[in-house]
């Protein structure tokens, strides 16, 4: 029992494909054509192998690569 809370702990970090299209509001082939910019991790070795996000991850990636140019903004202000 002791096993599965720990591998519940850990797995609460993790978004699915689906769960990301659904927060962004893209569709779930968008995340398809982005896996090769997203960092994820792939759960076994087949094509249907799943897929997971790590959130933290996932924010640290759209805080870096879409951030808002905060000089530019300040400057226009």
């Amino acid at each position: 029992m002791m096993i599965l809370k720990k591998v519940s702990m850990i797995l609460i970090n993790y978004i699915t494909k689906n769960d990301l299209a659904k927060s962004l509001g893209v569709s779930l082939s968008t995340i398809d054509r982005k896996l090769k910019e997203l960092p994820y991790y792939k759960w076994g070795s087949t094509p249907q192998s799943r897929v997971m996000f790590k959130a933290d991850e996932i924010v640290k990636y759209f805080d870096s690569s879409y951030a808002i140019n905060k000089t530019t903004t300040e400057e226009n202000q």
